[in-house]
């Protein structure tokens, strides 16, 4: 079993308040889950009003599948205008089947 991690950093251009930050954010991941089929969390900068720490994570049975979903997440937080994506790191664990 392999599992892939992805840790991404975001920039949103508009967000007036932490109530409009936190709606932004939970579209994205909204979408990125849906789109996807992974785990998506928020999981730094929560009281920091442009910025974002989020958290991704996918389950395969091989580390070429969990990097190219891992990669298409990226790049459609990319594509997307509403916010600049850094990725800030990216790891596959490998984990013996019982």
């Amino acid at each position: 079993m392999v599992v892939g991690f992805l840790r991404v950093r975001v920039h949103l251009y508009y967000a007036p308040n932490l109530k409009e930050k936190r709606s932004q954010i939970k579209r994205v991941l909204h979408r990125i889950r849906t789109k996807f089929q992974l785990a998506a969390a928020e999981t730094g900068d929560n009281d920091i009003l442009n910025s974002a720490v989020l958290g991704f994570s996918v389950v395969s049975n091989d580390e070429t599948h969990a990097m190219n979903i891992l990669a298409h997440v990226l790049d459609e937080l990319d594509t997307k205008g509403d916010l600049d994506a850094m990725e800030l790191d990216r790891e596959v664990l490998h984990l013996e089947d019982a």
